[in-house]
């Protein structure tokens, strides 16, 4: 139950009969989460020091923000427990924890370590997303990946925004879940939670899977997880570059960075851009398109070579594509590849061959101690500086930049209405931007004065049941994000429709009667007759002559040619 009252400098000492060694820390507690910039870098770390990097037991996850040059900012812990249960419970599977919980663990250790926790940035840059096993640590299975496989157990994505809201946005058991069963990285497709993409292993087909979060509900075999494109054993990153689908994949034949035209939603044909030989992992794209970076995993063979480290690619202006350029190495005599990778390209505006100045941040692929480094690219004979370097029992996985603040916008309106008394009326607003956002709706009465805020009115819609006439009025929503910047919805209107009535009648004589009324526009009515308007009940006396017609607004008219001899005959209109 940390608090602010906590904050302070911490030290440990640790005596023996020989002396005594001290260690000393200072802890900040903020009342607040903890925000990231765009500004800054993002870069996971899988472990805490003290946990055994393990594929058994999991790791738990934190995002460590730095600034450009490498000095700590803060710390994102993402949960790794059950919901109100303590640290170390652990369990065999996610039934271990309460229904809700919003752990996830990745594997620290084994064979899919290396390529484990990545992150991605939505296109708007609103969210980081990042995929792993919905587990509470430590795992008590033999492998943190297989004991997430089939029954109750869930694969998840996971998401943080700007002002440091943690999520865990969509759980599938079958998400992945065959072969290799490994997940490694996902991307929101448009930051609002709705449509990911995600790479992975899978046991036959295509391991970039497409989800949406209707198929979260047939999430106990998998179904509703829709196989896209990619090998099943080697897609690594996703992204949306251009408003394409975008991946890496080393399966072993032409690896290398794909792209899908646009942004399916069923099996695609996805074409081959860069093929890089080797072992691609992430990837880097110029916003100009000019000039692509791939992060290679492999041991480094020199600036010559594609293989392991920072490979460069430009825009082949005579014969199109892509041709490599160089490969950067991540220290002076050292042969590390890089896992993860992201670039500031604000150097130039134009880019391709012989362009250069962009700055280039990786996490490197040492089996431990990897590190965080930055390359100001200026030519193969380019020098990393090292920023970060892990500690034992900590590993660093992906990079990217801070999310942005998006400011609380309307995708949706509220829609005026005009209905009669008695019925039920709902308006409502879709809101997007950096959330969670609140909502607030307010009245105006009669459409004059002040508007005033309407008690427990916090949600996107707002309902008038039952309409009478103190509801006639104006009505609009403020909606806030945790930042305290507002929106204001345009006004709607609510308005009781006049109930039909009829203005006059004429006898046609043998012809029957002819009907004039009015009625508020754009709503149906039914007109209804009887010649003995004494008899009961009145379903079983009158009679529906027309229904489901619409009123124009003026004076409408009907003939009643029923009862032609009648010379008594009674009407009424019902409105729907």
């Amino acid at each position: 139950n940390i608090q602010t009252a906590n904050s302070g400098t911490y030290t440990l000492i640790v005596s023996n009969l020989y002396g005594h060694v001290s260690v000393t820390n200072l802890l900040t507690v903020t009342p607040s989460l903890q925000s990231l910039s765009s500004n800054n870098l993002v870069v996971v770390r899988v472990g805490d020091g003290v946990q055994p990097l393990s594929t058994a037991t999991g790791n738990t996850l934190y995002l460590d923000q730095y600034t450009p040059s490498g000095s700590y900012s803060n710390t994102i812990q993402i949960p790794d427990e059950g919901t109100g249960q303590p640290y170390g419970t652990g369990g065999a599977s996610s039934t271990s924890m309460p229904f809700g919980s919003p752990a996830i663990l990745v594997p620290g250790g084994g064979g899919d370590a290396a390529f484990t926790a990545f992150l991605s940035i939505s296109p708007n840059n609103q969210v980081l997303s990042f995929v792993g096993y919905c587990e509470p640590y430590p795992f008590s299975g033999p492998d943190v990946t297989i004991g997430a496989n089939g029954g109750p157990n869930w694969r998840g994505i996971g998401e943080v925004d700007a002002y440091g809201y943690y999520s865990l946005v969509y759980t599938n058991t079958g998400l992945c879940s065959l072969g290799g069963h490994q997940v490694r990285a996902a991307v929101d497709l448009d930051g609002n939670a709705t449509n990911w993409y995600v790479a992975g292993q899978a046991g036959s087909g295509n391991a970039v899977k497409y989800c949406n979060v209707s198929s979260e509900a047939l999430s106990a075999s998998g179904g509703g997880v829709i196989a896209i494109a990619g090998s099943f054993t080697g897609p690594h990153v996703v992204e949306i570059i251009g408003g394409n689908l975008v991946f890496t994949d080393s399966s072993g034949t032409s690896n290398g960075v794909y792209g899908c035209l646009g942004l399916p939603n069923a099996p695609t044909s996805s074409a081959l851009e860069i093929l890089e030989t080797n072992s691609p992992m992430d990837f880097a794209v110029s916003p100009d398109g000019g000039t692509v970076y791939i992060a290679d995993n492999g041991t480094y063979g020199g600036t010559n070579v594609q293989a392991g480290g920072i490979q460069r690619w430009d825009t082949n202006t005579v014969n199109g594509g892509f041709s490599y350029s160089y490969t950067l190495g991540t220290a002076t005599n050292s042969t590390a590849g890089v896992r993860a990778l992201t670039v500031n390209f604000s150097a130039q505006s134009v880019w391709g061959s012989n362009v250069h100045g962009a700055v280039l941040y990786a996490t490197t692929a040492e089996a431990s101690g990897n590190r965080l480094i930055k390359i100001t690219d200026n030519g193969p004979a380019s020098v990393a500086a090292n920023l970060v370097t892990a500690p034992a029992s900590e590993m660093l996985a992906g990079v990217r930049f801070g999310p942005t603040v998006i400011a609380p916008n309307f995708a949706l309106e509220p829609v005026s209405i005009t209905n009669n008394a008695g019925s039920s009326n709902t308006l409502s607003v879709s809101a997007e931007g950096s959330g969670p956002l609140t909502y607030q709706w307010y009245f105006q009465a009669g459409g004059t004065g002040a508007f005033v805020a309407i008690g427990s009115a916090t949600n996107a819609t707002y309902t008038i049941n039952p309409a009478t006439s103190a509801n006639v009025g104006n009505y609009k929503v403020v909606v806030t994000n945790p930042g305290g910047l507002t929106n204001t919805s345009s006004t709607a209107s609510f308005t009781l429709a006049v109930p039909p009535q009829f203005t006059s009648t004429q006898s046609l004589g043998a012809g029957g009667f002819q009907l004039f009324f009015t009625g508020t526009a754009g709503t149906t009515y039914s007109i209804w007759t009887t010649s003995d308007i004494t008899l009961t009940p009145v379903t079983s006396t009158w009679t529906q002559l027309i229904s489901g017609q619409t009123f124009s607004g003026g004076t409408d008219t009907y003939t009643d040619t029923s009862n032609p001899s009648s010379t008594n005959q009674f009407y009424i209109i019902t409105s729907p």
